[in-house]
């Protein structure tokens, strides 16, 4: 399939990664958005996490002009959190952290485990797939390390900076970014702009982003904590010559729900549907 031409630029879950991008591209690398540490001296910020649960009033009461019954059960989360880092504010005084240094730090046995413990963090999870025990270790080590979590679903500042760097690497300077839904298609010429105006220029449901050529495409989607990056074999590797992407080579078989695997998956969903039996 040529992603480009059916505009399908990002796989189901049930479709291999590198299977959904053969049409266009040989390569694909799983990138982490990272986490990040804030000079403390210079800004002082005290919620760890951007998105946060929040009551049904709660919700309601922020929301007076919707038209919503008096109560519901349903877990509700937001990310309107002013205790938390702005992009600007991170841009200038934080710095990235590793994957592979949380997992050191919270003594995780994978980095898998890190997408587990932040998925959960945000309700991404049905019940059976939730890991609350990973989730209680990650916030604690954030709060202890004064390390930030990462949002999920769109492309922050750091990585926003290293895409830039990476067309430009690549002797690119048109680059073409659409939106979640496909409404908005924008050329942007990169030639003159600053890192600054770049992350800026680059929103917030901003999904895809790709050079005029085609030859390479940063994608993310809803709930990811993650991005992938999608090339031919040599222009990837002369990407990630840079360090600046941390992750790992999707094989054959890895799809978008990598940290879960196909037999555990299975195994959840079984487990799942013999309690609705017994219900």
């Amino acid at each position: 399939m040529d992603v480009f031409e059916e505009q399908k630029f990002y796989p189901n879950e049930k479709t291999p990664i590198k299977e959904h991008y053969s049409g266009s591209f040989d390569s694909v690398f799983l990138s982490f958005i990272p986490f990040f540490k804030i000079d403390e001296g210079r800004l002082d910020k005290s919620s760890f996490q951007r998105v946060h649960q929040i009551t049904y009033p709660q919700f309601k009461s922020a929301n007076p002009d919707l038209n919503l019954p008096e109560n519901i059960s349903a877990d509700i989360y937001t990310n309107d959190n002013p205790d938390y880092p702005s992009d600007d504010e991170i841009r200038q005084y934080g710095s990235p952290v590793k994957w592979s240094e949380v997992r050191a730090g919270v003594g995780f046995e994978s980095l898998a485990e890190i997408d587990k413990a932040l998925g959960t963090t945000i309700g991404h999870y049905r019940a059976v797939f939730s890991r609350q025990d990973l989730a209680d270790r990650l916030l604690q080590y954030a709060e202890d390390s004064r390390t930030f979590l990462p949002q999920e679903g769109t492309f922050d500042v750091f990585s926003k900076i290293s895409i830039l760097k990476a067309f430009r690497s690549l002797g690119k300077t048109l680059l073409i970014v659409r939106d979640e839904f496909l409404d908005k298609k924008t050329t942007i010429d990169i030639t003159a702009l600053t890192e600054e105006e770049f992350c800026k220029t680059i929103d917030f449901k901003d999904y895809y982003i790709h050079d005029a050529d085609e030859e390479l495409l940063f994608a993310i989607d809803w709930d990811d904590f993650f991005f992938l990056i999608a090339a031919s074999s040599a222009t990837l590797e002369a990407v990630l010559a840079s360090g600046s992407f941390e992750g790992f080579h999707c094989d054959e078989s890895t799809k978008t729900y990598w940290e879960l695997g196909d037999d555990e998956l299975a195994a959840g969903l079984a487990t799942e549907a013999a309690g609705t039996s017994r219900a």
